[in-house]
């Protein structure tokens, strides 16, 4: 498995990450760019709650298998064409707040993923032992 973020606190606690110096769409780019080379997602693109979707900051977890059985690029340009008609957070006092929860939020399915099975792997795709 492998994190893609553009959040550092997530990037620092996972072992495996792809950094995107950029924003929560600039995120879903690489993930769309991954999806082309044969990962598949093992996280949702969105949060089930409306308001961290606002978050600048947006952490996928990504597999050499996915984890269901429906198109994940549809479900990424999905994800996009919704995060371009929301009105990102610029609150800088709430920045904490939203990396602490994108970080958990990650860490959540990365443990989920493990227990599953999933292998943790480079961004080249060789297997992290």
């Amino acid at each position: 498995m492998i994190v893609v973020t553009n959040n550092e606190k997530t990037r620092d606690s996972l072992p495996m990450a792809q950094w995107v110096d950029g924003t929560a769409l600039d995120v879903l780019d690489e993930v769309e760019s991954m999806l082309r080379t044969g990962y598949g997602l093992v996280s949702a693109p969105l949060s089930a709650n409306n308001r961290l979707n606002r978050s600048p900051y947006r952490s996928i977890i990504l597999g050499k298998q996915g984890t269901w059985s429906g198109d994940d690029l549809e479900l990424v340009d999905k994800a996009r064409a919704f995060l371009k008609s929301q009105r990102i957070v610029q609150d800088s006092s709430a920045d904490v707040d939203y990396r602490w929860i994108d970080a958990d939020l990650a860490k959540t399915a990365w443990d989920e993923g493990m227990k599953l099975g999933l292998q943790r792997r480079d961004p080249k795709g060789a297997p992290h032992e």
